[in-house]
């Protein structure tokens, strides 16, 4: 069997945590092992935002860990894991996101039309054409998801100086974009 990273950590004494907003890193998947919780954000008992109101599945995933953060022992060490999964498609970005990175000039049905691509793989076999336009849609909707990660990765952070532990943290960033 594989040893993790938070089987490692836990056994050391650390308080271990994990959030993941992508369906593939999953406790079904072995992702959970080693973690103390692992909240899977894509399961609609966690999607819940502040307020009822409907937001992004990375955004409400920040909102969980910077309370988590607020909560936790300020003495005893942690590992906490994330997972952002909106640099992925489909691309949806919150409306205040998208309107920093659209153009005005944009047909709202192109938009919709993109936004609603899942994967690449009916272009790349020639069953979906996709038009310069488009891809420059695809392109400024994929900005507006990096923003939204520039967000919730800046409120992580900004909830661990808050709370007086950025200093004492390692805050480890990986991507695959």
């Amino acid at each position: 069997t594989n040893v993790m990273v938070a089987d490692m950590l836990q056994e050391s004494g650390y308080k271990t945590i994990g959030f993941s907003c992508n369906s593939w890193v999953s406790k079904e998947r072995g992702f959970g092992k080693g973690f103390q919780e692992f909240v899977e954000m894509w399961r609609s008992e966690n999607k819940v935002a502040k307020a009822g109101v409907s937001q992004q599945t990375e955004i409400i995933a920040a909102d969980k860990i910077t309370s988590w953060i607020g909560a936790a022992d300020k003495e005893e060490p942690f590992f906490l894991f994330a997972n952002l999964n909106n640099a992925h498609m489909p691309y949806r970005p919150p409306k205040s996101f998208a309107e920093r990175f659209l153009r005005q000039d944009y047909d709202i049905r192109d938009i919709s039309r993109i936004a609603s691509v899942s994967g690449m793989w009916a272009h790349l076999v020639g069953k979906l054409h996709l038009s310069n336009n488009d891809f420059a849609i695809m392109n400024d909707l994929y900005d507006s998801e990096i923003a939204v990660g520039d967000y919730c990765v800046e409120q992580i952070t900004e909830s661990l100086k808050r709370h007086n532990i950025l200093d004492d943290t390692m805050v480890i960033i990986m991507s695959d974009h």
